[in-house]
């Protein structure tokens, strides 16, 4: 016989029959007492045993380190340098916790569509490709280019799983690039460099192309003068005005992820000097 949150008084508390059947306890902490009775009547001493039922499910976030573009609450743009992080807790219930076993993380698929067995051990101790091969979180992890749905929950150590939770997460890797673009009196000389004059502006501006539908934006456009320190304007364009004299100017752009688009240098002169006309 068997009492539950109760102690056996003497003979004359019996107790729930246990006829060899599995019995479920309710979720919380409980103080299972039991004891036998041979045929002729007579109770063995009764032992007692506090058991903890946890049926509480465990809670996984999602995070990143690096740069992102937060496109809605559920949707982000990481580049290169960015790494996306999971951490799970096992909350008490009923003041019970088992404590985390593992995280699952899968990109572009599902436990379901995996056939995670919960209660196998973990099939890749060392690392995480968030592939159904090798599911378990272990360290942040980078996602390839394009458009990507992250499937991650958690797991305690008596294998209640929490809710699966989902993120659309798209990678850009793509550079930005810079252009020039003069408003005013222009032309090209036979060396190729613009001849503007002092009342001229050169816009130095950055475009993001789209690559797998992908594009985070340019975050910044840098210009440089003969090998001078590079400048740094954020947003997408900036104006230059100039005085008159011949450079080198060297641009690009980097987008709001990080990626560096390549160096641009071009040769302009700024002519402010009105023509001279002689006799012959």
């Amino acid at each position: 016989n068997y009492l539950l949150d109760e102690v056996f008084l003497g003979t004359t508390t019996h107790g729930t029959p246990f006829d060899a059947a599995p019995f479920v306890l309710p979720p919380g902490l409980h103080r299972l007492s039991w004891r036998s009775r041979d045929g002729a009547g007579n109770f063995e001493a009764p032992r007692v045993s506090t058991v903890a039922v946890d049926a509480g499910s465990p809670l996984s976030s999602l995070g990143f380190q690096g740069p992102r573009v937060a496109v809605s609450t559920d949707s982000t743009i990481v580049g290169p340098l960015t790494r996306v992080s999971l951490a799970s807790t096992d909350p008490a219930h009923l003041g019970v916790s088992a404590g985390v076993r593992d995280t699952v993380a899968l990109i572009d698929q599902t436990p379901g569509s995996c056939g995670l067995d919960f209660a196998a051990a973990p099939a890749n101790p060392e690392g995480m490709s968030g592939s159904c091969g090798a599911p378990y979180y272990r360290t942040p992890f980078a996602v390839g280019a394009g458009a990507h749905v992250v499937s991650y929950l958690a797991v305690d150590r008596v294998l209640n799983a929490g809710p699966l939770m989902t993120a659309s997460i798209a990678g850009d890797y793509t550079p930005p690039s810079a252009s020039l673009a003069v408003s005013g009196s222009s032309m090209t000389d036979r060396l190729g460099r613009l001849i503007l004059s002092t009342g001229s502006a050169v816009a130095v501006t950055g475009a993001d192309p789209l690559s797998g539908g992908v594009a985070a934006g340019v975050g910044a456009v840098l210009y440089a003068f003969g090998g001078a320190p590079e400048a740094e304007v954020a947003g997408s364009s900036t104006v230059l005005s100039l005085s008159e004299g011949a450079y080198t100017l060297a641009i690009r752009a980097r987008d709001r992820v990080e990626n560096l688009g390549a160096v641009v240098s071009t040769g302009l002169i700024v002519d402010a000097s009105p023509p001279a006309f002689g006799a012959a």
